[in-house]
């Protein structure tokens, strides 16, 4: 959840953060495509989110090996399922829910109305977390490596929709 929830933070100021700040006229006189526009907000927000979730990651890694040492003969932490949902899967959720900000962000006019709205993207993960803890989805380090393609394809898809509607027109509405 915590590159879900980092990467809604920092996206839902995307683009109406440049809106509420007037700054978004002044950025579309620039001499960059809607295309650059997109990549390089896409960019900018998902380089923090990711670091905010390996400095997470070791925070907790770091945890468990000191109070668990005492207990524990031998350190099964970060394991390969661990390995995977850092490195694989989670860029993947950084990506979705970066990209669905951005559509958020495009046509809400508050930064506050982007932020309600960010609440819907984890809905499903929720759903995967419930399913997980309540044992209906075994959460197996070969279905992770099999998913998080399959979320990239998904983030390609919102991406291209993204680029699809994404007129100078829109954003200044």
């Amino acid at each position: 959840m915590i590159p879900l929830i980092a990467s809604s933070i920092i996206g839902a100021s995307c683009l109406v953060g440049e809106k509420e700040n007037k700054t978004l006229e002044t950025l579309l006189y620039t001499p960059v495509t809607l295309r650059q526009l997109f990549f390089s907000k896409l960019l900018a927000t998902f380089i923090p989110a990711y670091v905010v979730t390996l400095t997470s990651f070791a925070v907790f890694t770091l945890v468990v090996h000191l109070m668990g040492g005492a207990y524990l003969q031998e350190m099964p932490f970060p394991n390969l399922k661990w390995l995977v949902l850092i490195f694989l899967v989670s860029p993947s959720v950084i990506l979705f829910g970066l990209s669905a900000m951005v559509v958020i962000s495009a046509y809400a006019s508050t930064f506050q109305g982007a932020q309600q709205l960010s609440g819907f993207i984890a809905i499903p993960f929720m759903g995967l977390i419930i399913a997980q803890t309540s044992g209906v989805l075994p959460l197996e380090t070969q279905y992770l490596v099999v998913g998080a393609p399959l979320l990239l394809v998904f983030d390609y898809l919102i991406i291209s929709f993204c680029l699809r509607r994404l007129t100078y027109e829109r954003l200044l509405e």
